[in-house]
């Protein structure tokens, strides 16, 4: 496992402009902790150039109904489609 930690240690960068507003607590203070890093961080991230890796991951999947979903695109026998959203 730490050969694997090794190999994405050198090919990621990890992000820390919001580890510090992520431990904190309080909601609101936390928004101003974001808010407060996000130009340092906009610099950075114009820095660094062209994205080398993107990763997305699901975040949750639900039930809707056909006849919202497809919009006369297909007919189907089943009541509801499942969709996954997806962060970015």
């Amino acid at each position: 496992m730490k050969v694997q930690e090794e190999v994405w240690t050198h090919l990621f960068q990890k992000i820390h402009f919001l580890e510090e507003a992520h431990a904190e607590e309080n909601p609101g203070r936390q928004l101003e902790m974001i808010r407060d890093a996000a130009p340092r961080f906009k610099e950075w991230f114009r820095q660094t150039g062209t994205v080398t890796a993107f990763h997305s991951f699901d975040l949750i999947t639900l039930p809707y109904p056909r006849k919202y979903a497809l919009w006369r695109a297909a007919l189907s026998p089943v009541s509801y489609v499942w969709f996954t959203e997806t962060a970015a």
